[in-house]
């Protein structure tokens, strides 16, 4: 089986993370995978955020948090107008 099957094939969404700190480069190498992703009409709409420090990861994860449970159905707010 050719290696970009594979990967499709054998991906799994990961829930738990570990705490260890991600070098710099791999952070660097991961963002350089990611701007040459492809898009629609090449247009690259994308911005990206790394955020580092553990109290604003768990800032972002508490209002996340908070977010999902006020937001029962999942929708966010663009998709419950058209309902």
């Amino acid at each position: 089986m050719n290696e970009v099957l594979s990967a499709i094939m054998d991906r799994r969404s990961v829930r738990s993370y570990k705490s260890d700190k991600v070098e710099r480069n791999v952070i660097e190498q991961i963002l350089e995978a990611a701007r040459w992703a492809p898009s629609g009409n090449n247009l690259q709409p994308w911005k990206f955020v790394v955020v580092t420090e553990a109290a604003v990861i768990g800032s972002l994860a508490e209002s996340k948090l908070t977010w999902v449970q006020s937001n029962p159905t999942g929708r966010n707010s663009r998709q419950k107008a058209r309902a």
